[in-house]
């Protein structure tokens, strides 16, 4: 999981598509990097969120959650 990216207004670029933002502000990030707090959109039953996630993997063979690479 290499690279970095942009974010740029995630809460109204996706305000059509998500019911909620939990904890997301309308910001600019132009070095978007794993193991960063970074907005994702999750699928809830009573409809989509824009929530503030951890962005990284975590390798199946670690044993500690705190795994960077």
């Amino acid at each position: 999981m290499c690279g970095r990216y942009v974010i740029t207004n995630p809460v109204s670029k996706t305000k059509k598509i998500v019911k909620s933002a939990i904890q997301v502000e309308d910001n600019e990030n132009y070095n978007a990097h794993p193991y960063q707090k970074l907005p994702v959109i999750k699928k809830y039953i009573n409809g989509n969120t824009l929530e503030n996630l951890t962005w990284g993997i975590i390798p199946s063979w670690s044993k500690k959650r705190d795994f960077k690479p």
